[in-house]
């Protein structure tokens, strides 16, 4: 209803000639549609962008970086941040107290820290709460609210504190941080700073709340769950006061209460909450916590063949997060070792440590403090699967040993009794004047089949819907899929191949799929960001070693130097 009222507004307004490009109410349209339609924001603030009012334009600019931002589109985010970032400086050497361009560089060092830690690029994100830090004290304008940039810039402390794991000192900051907003009023008739109060009420609780939750987990003290609840209940409060209501409240919520049940160990209630996110989701993205928090809960309810189904989900997500990547690898590792799948566990098990080891090799040194409490754990069962996997190859060798010593055996025996056999046909048919194919003649001849004209273009017609259709990127795709489809057998399928196509099933199709994905590589930047594996499943491949090698024959070079050169 509220949204009828302010369209309905702003239709009676636009009719009545009223300004509605003036700083106010232009800020109130930015503040609604961000709240309620991106895409709305995104187009209002692209049709004034070019606007007089340099306040606006502003405005304009930094609503496009937000909408990139909650799109995802983290490098449109860099590149347009700090863009915005250099043109304010320009603009604040000759008027260094113009509010507006004040906000707007601090919005701006407030987004790209947040890109920074979204992206687990912490350092860069420490750098830039320094930055974001000095510039607020240097400010001499009393019109400005120091007091709402201080307390971002304290909870943002305590976040990188917590991804620091030092829980404690982020506790201290939050819990004066949370008594300082607590006797902050907030008037609702002035939407704009109602708003950004209740922000801050609601994100400095949510924060507290996980940093009990974090604490509870270190400290292996599940009581300390309580206040974790208690301050995700106070926020959740807050964001019910949102102008309008936010779109993601109640998901975002239940996205944190699942956390809390799977601390607890109560996995089945985690699992009850998962199921209800694309209920109250209202479009928003939700499948990377969904895959995850079922492929934890059902590892730990030792459902083996549900955590691994979750998990490789979860790993096809594209853009997904380091940390999530790393879960969802360990995860796989686990399962398939405790199914005794060790092809399978060894895999995943090098994956999650190469992982851990390329973010060591950017020097992104805080992201390794993370895993400090799981890493060893990791190494360590990529050591025993490492160790089954050799003895594994130890009893398989010994047995082949065996099985050949008792082969060569029955095959003397064999051949003893053959050229006994042998004999015995060869006397007789000379006497019976008969000649006889030896078994080697008979396989020197070449077959030749004589197929119906019209089974053969069945055929090929198949094959042409098959190659338009792009059904052999499947990974069940083979052979005996056409032949079954065609209501024939294999053996006249590859004859056609080798008449129509001078190529093998095998290698017709294998040429296919490398053609499919280097045209992906090279038209479409974001198959460049893939795993060697996701392009592996891309086009049918189970296996990353296996399309690789398929990928050097024909390009004469791996997928990972090839997409190395596209992006240089």
């Amino acid at each position: 209803m509220k949204e009828k009222l302010f369209f309905l507004f702003i239709l009676v307004c636009s009719f009545c000639g009223a300004q509605l490009d003036s700083r106010e109410d232009f800020e109130v349209k930015l503040s609604y549609y961000k709240d309620s339609n991106l895409d709305s924001l995104y187009y209002y603030a692209n049709k004034n962008i070019n606007s007089k009012n340099l306040c606006v334009r502003l405005s304009c600019k930094n609503a496009i970086i937000y909408y990139h931002y909650k799109n995802k589109n983290y490098s449109e985010v860099e590149k347009q941040a700090i863009k915005l970032l250099e043109e304010t400086n320009f603009i604040l050497q000759n008027d260094n107290i113009n509010p507006c361009v004040i906000k707007t560089k601090i919005g701006v060092f407030n987004r790209l820290f947040w890109l920074y830690k979204n992206t687990e690029e912490f350092e860069k994100a420490y750098n830039e709460l320094v930055k974001f830090s000095d510039y607020v004290k240097s400010i001499d304008d009393k019109k400005i609210d120091k007091f709402h940039y201080l307390v971002t810039i304290e909870m943002s402390k305590a976040l990188i504190k917590n991804e620091l794991k030092l829980e404690d000192d982020s506790k201290e900051i939050l819990l004066k941080v949370v008594r300082a907003l607590k006797n902050k009023k907030a008037d609702q008739t002035d939407t704009i700073n109602f708003n950004n109060i209740i922000t801050k009420k609601a994100d400095a609780n949510n924060l507290l709340g996980k940093t009990y939750l974090l604490l509870s987990k270190n400290k292996n003290n599940t009581a300390l769950l309580d206040s974790t609840i208690h301050y995700y209940n106070e926020a959740y409060k807050y964001t019910k006061l949102f102008i309008p209501v936010h779109s993601d409240s109640e998901l975002m919520y239940t996205l944190k209460m699942t956390e809390v049940y799977i601390a607890k160990g109560e996995y089945q209630k985690a699992l009850d909450l998962v199921d209800t996110y694309s209920k109250i989701s209202n479009g928003h993205e939700y499948r990377q916590e969904a895959y995850l928090n079922k492929a934890i809960c059902f590892q730990n309810l030792k459902r083996i063949d549900s955590a691994i189904f979750y998990a490789q989900k979860l790993i096809r997500i594209q853009n997904i997060r380091k940390s999530s990547l790393v879960t969802g690898y360990n995860i796989l590792s686990d399962q398939y070792f405790k199914n005794r799948k060790l092809d399978s566990a060894y895999k995943y098990s090098e994956l999650t440590i190469k992982e851990i080891d390329e973010t060591r090799a950017r020097k992104d040194k805080t992201y390794q403090l993370l895993y400090d409490n799981d890493i060893e754990k990791i190494k360590e069962l990529n050591k025993s699967i490492i160790k089954s996997e050799k003895n594994k190859y130890t009893n398989i060798i010994l047995g082949c040993i065996f099985i050949l010593l008792i082969a060569s055996g029955f095959f003397l025996f064999k051949r003893k009794k053959y050229k006994k056999e042998i004999v015995g046909i060869q006397n007789k048919e000379k006497e019976e004047n008969i000649e006889i194919e030896t078994p080697k003649e008979k396989e020197s001849q070449k077959v030749e089949y004589n197929i119906d004209e019209e089974l053969e273009k069945k055929i090929l017609t198949k094959i042409d819907t098959v190659d338009n259709e792009l059904s052999f990127l499947k990974s069940d795709f083979t052979i005996n899929t056409l032949a079954k489809a065609l209501e024939t057998n294999s053996t006249y399928i590859s004859f056609v191949f080798n008449k129509n196509k001078n190529e093998t099933f095998k290698q017709y199709y294998s040429r296919k799929k490398i053609d499919y994905i280097v045209e992906k590589l090279n038209n479409d930047k974001v198959y460049r960001n893939y795993s060697v594996q996701a392009l592996a499943e891309e086009v049918g491949y189970t296996n990353a070693s296996a399309f690789t090698r398929v990928f050097k024959k024909y390009m004469n070079i791996t997928p990972s130097v090839y997409i190395k050169n596209l992006k240089e």
